[in-house]
């Protein structure tokens, strides 16, 4: 294992870094002591006990960590692509039960791991996050058959390379924008291509829907 250090976090999280103060995220958690990304204090509040979660760009782990911690125990999140040093973090915070990390398989290196495939009655995921060069594979944006309303939210840079399909009409998400002051989703105007924001948020109806229940989502109309 690489040198590190092991930094708790504000928010209850000891999350191991290299030991580099000239890695950002090294140093920018022993400034701030948490991650200032707004759009993860939003994933810290949306996530709640039961959900499934896909985080196919881990890294070193802090959105997945901390989507873990708002499981409380209860729900899975699968994290792919991880860092070295994200096994000893699920470690210390106890969170092996509800993290799974597949083990890639011994077959040639692929760019990025893919995640394993539902089995037969598993449910669908609540929210995916993607990297800026994960593949999104379309079958992780099918609603499991029990509950034909359990479309995920999707996370995803505004560079991903499938921002297009994302609004084709077979697949026929919105996109949203999130507001940091009302830790809330805006939809994104699609005559604002240029000032879309770094990070997007992606969904169907049915998940717009829950997600105006929780008070995450601002109607526009």
């Amino acid at each position: 294992m690489p040198p590190h250090w092991t930094l708790n976090l504000n928010n209850g999280l000891q999350v191991n870094v290299p030991a580099e103060l000239d890695n950002p995220v090294t140093l920018t958690l022993l400034e701030y002591e948490d991650w200032p990304e707004p759009e993860h204090a939003f994933l810290r509040q949306l996530i709640q006990p039961g959900m499934r979660l896909l985080d196919a760009d881990t890294g070193l782990g802090l959105d997945a960590l901390a989507m873990a911690q708002g499981l409380n125990g209860a729900g899975q999140l699968i994290a792919l692509n991880p860092d070295p040093l994200f096994a000893r973090s699920v470690a210390d915070n106890g969170l092996q039960a509800v993290i799974q990390t597949p083990t890639p398989s011994q077959a040639p290196a692929e760019p990025v791991q893919p995640a394993p495939e539902r089995a037969a009655g598993e449910g669908a995921y609540d929210l995916i996050r993607l990297g800026a060069e994960t593949p999104l594979d379309p079958r992780w944006l099918q609603a499991a058959e029990a509950d034909p309303e359990s479309d995920p939210l999707l996370m995803l840079p505004n560079t991903h390379p499938s921002l297009p399909a994302l609004q084709a009409a077979d697949l026929d998400l919105d996109l949203y924008r999130l507001i940091p002051a009302l830790n809330a989703l805006v939809a994104v105007a699609e005559e604002a291509d240029d000032e879309k924001p770094a990070i997007l948020f992606a969904c169907r109806t049915s998940r717009a829907a829950w997600l105006r229940e929780q008070g995450r989502l601002i109607p526009t109309d």
